[in-house]
């Protein structure tokens, strides 16, 4: 009875270092995908504020305006985007 269970313990272990049959719960794949769009809202909103930064060391008004309402919008889809939610403050 034990060498069976021995058996079966190195044929799990088999398997889960090779991936085969392993289940990743809904929960954790969730939380991947969320984690995954927060860093590409946190890289997009660093682009924006780059560009904010540049416009206003060189002193053009209308791209600080343009800027600063690529901000607000990329707020706004951050806001309503429930992938996102984890974002919004």
């Amino acid at each position: 009875m034990f060498s069976k269970w021995v058996e079966r313990s190195k044929a799990r272990s088999l398997l889960d270092e090779l991936g085969v049959g392993s289940h990743i719960p809904k929960r954790l794949l969730l939380l991947t995908a969320a984690q995954e769009d927060y860093e590409d809202a946190m890289t997009e909103e660093q682009a924006l504020l780059g560009e904010l930064k540049r416009s206003e060391q060189h002193g053009h008004i209308a791209e600080q305006m343009q800027a600063r309402r690529n901000i607000r919008l990329h707020h706004s889809a951050i806001q309503t985007n429930p992938t996102r939610s984890c974002c919004a403050a």
